[in-house]
């Protein structure tokens, strides 16, 4: 499959054509800084469906809200308190693809930020991962 991957500086929420954006979390249950603050404050439905589906985020790492929310929850730590983790993000950006690989069969625009970059974990290669397994 080939994908198709286009860089855009500015706010993940100017991402209009985005059919989802990408909101990272911990696995907690706790929206409560950064850019996960920032979706509850903008898009206040994806913190129910955060809250309602967080069993299922602590077992495979994100949850794929519809196409009407628009929004992806990825955990990039497990508890707000701790930093991100590269290994922690690839393997949860990997069981997602791989969902979305077998979910989708036409093509889908979704609109990630920077990982984990508040620990600057991407300081030479920020899309690196994320490339990887597009």
């Amino acid at each position: 499959m080939i994908h198709k991957i286009e860089y855009i500086k500015g706010s993940i929420f100017d991402a209009i054509h985005a059919d989802y954006k990408v909101c990272p979390v911990n696995k907690v249950g706790v929206m409560g800084a950064g850019l996960a603050k920032e979706f509850k404050k903008r898009m206040p439905q994806c913190e129910l469906l955060y809250l309602i589906y967080l069993s299922l985020l602590k077992e495979t790492g994100f949850i794929l809200g519809d196409l009407k929310d628009g929004v992806i929850h990825l955990a990039i730590k497990d508890h707000w308190k701790q930093d991100s983790e590269i290994d922690f993000i690839r393997n949860n950006l990997k069981n997602l693809v791989e969902t979305l690989n077998l979910s989708f069969n036409d093509k889908i625009r979704i609109a990630f930020p920077k990982l984990g970059c508040e620990e600057e974990l991407y300081k030479l290669h920020d899309n690196f991962i994320i490339e990887i397994y597009l």
